[in-house]
C-alpha cells in the first residue's frame, strides 16, 4: 500500500486570551478577520473624519465643512462652492420679481416681463425724436429712458477717485445733485438720485441716433469739447485707470484716475 502525504502550510494567528477558559458556551470560538475594503477617497470624507479603504486604513477626510450655503442672484453665475452642505442653506428670492415690474419681453429668471411702459414726452418739449427737454433742468433719453442733466458744464472737471478725504471726485460731484442743486434743477429728485454714467450709457449717447457732442448738443446746454467720465473701470492690472468719452469726437478713451475730466450727471426714471 501506497501512502501518499501532502505537505501544507498552516498560517497560525495567535489571539491574546483566546483559551477555552474565556469561552463559557463550551463553543470554540474561531475569530473572522476582517480586510477593509472600498473606494472612498479624502476628498469624499469631512475633514476631521476618518476613514479606511481597500488601500489603507486610518485615512483624514479633507472635504471642507461648508454648512449652510446662501446664494444671491446676479448678473453673472454663482458658483457652487465645493465640500459639504448640511442643507439648511437657501437662493434669496424676491417678492418683486413678478412680471408687471419687468420690462415686456425682457427674462429675468425664467419670469417674461409684461410692462410695456415707454418714456414719452408729453410734458415736455420734443427736440428731434430722441431727446425730451422736461423743463426742470433735465433732459430724458426716449430710446433708454435715461434722464440726464440739462446743463452738461455743471458737473466741472474733478478726478475719477481722489487721492484724499479733502479732494472732492467725479462720483461724489454726481452724487450731490438733487431738486435745487443746481438751482435750475426742479424735477424733485432727492439725494442719491443721480451718478456717473456708464461706459456703455455715455457711448450711446455720444454715438447713438441723434448723438449729443459738442458741435451738436441737441437740447442740451454747455456741451464741451472734452473728456467727460464714465463709471466704469479698467479692470486688472489697469485697475487704476477708468473709461471716458471725448465729446468733441465721440472717442472712447481711457486714463489714469487721478486726472481731471467733466463729470455729466444722469438717474433713471422714477
Amino acid at each position: 500500500m501506497k501512502v501518499i502525504i501532502f505537505a501544507c502550510m498552516l498560517t497560525v494567528v495567535f489571539i491574546t486570551n483566546f483559551a477555552r477558559a474565556n469561552d463559557d458556551s463550551g463553543i470554540i470560538i474561531i475569530p473572522v478577520i476582517k480586510v477593509p475594503s472600498g473606494d472612498a477617497t479624502a476628498e469624499d470624507v469631512l475633514t476631521g473624519k476618518s476613514f479606511s479603504n481597500a488601500n489603507a486604513t486610518g485615512i483624514n477626510g479633507t472635504m471642507p465643512d461648508n454648512g449652510a450655503v446662501h446664494l444671491i442672484p446676479g448678473t453673472t453665475l454663482e458658483p457652487i462652492p465645493a465640500g459639504y452642505h448640511n442643507g439648511s442653506g437657501s437662493v434669496a428670492g424676491d417678492t418683486d420679481l413678478v412680471a408687471s415690474n419687468i420690462q415686456s419681453g425682457v427674462e429675468i429668471f425664467g419670469v417674461i416681463g409684461s410692462n410695456s411702459w415707454k418714456p414719452d414726452c408729453s410734458s415736455g418739449t420734443l427736440n428731434g425724436t430722441r431727446w425730451c427737454d422736461n423743463g426742470d433742468g433735465s433732459v430724458t433719453d426716449l430710446t433708454t429712458g435715461l434722464i440726464w442733466m440739462k446743463n452738461a458744464s455743471w458737473g466741472l472737471r474733478y478726478p475719477f477717485w481722489g487721492n484724499s478725504l479733502s479732494v472732492t471726485n467725479a462720483h461724489d460731484r454726481a452724487a450731490v445733485v438733487k431738486n435745487g442743486t443746481p438751482p435750475t434743477l426742479t424735477d424733485g429728485s432727492g439725494e442719491g438720485y443721480w451718478r456717473l454714467p456708464t461706459l456703455s450709457e455715455l457711448t450711446h449717447l455720444a454715438n447713438g441716433v441723434e448723438q449729443v457732442r459738442s458741435d451738436t448738443p441737441r437740447a442740451f446746454s454747455g456741451v464741451q469739447a472734452d473728456s467727460y467720465w464714465s463709471s466704469t473701470t479698467l479692470s486688472s492690472p489697469a485697475a487704476h485707470m477708468a473709461w471716458y468719452v471725448d465729446l468733441d469726437s465721440g472717442a472712447v478713451n481711457s486714463g489714469y484716475k487721478a486726472n481731471y475730466n467733466y463729470v455729466w450727471p444722469v438717474r433713471s426714471a422714477r
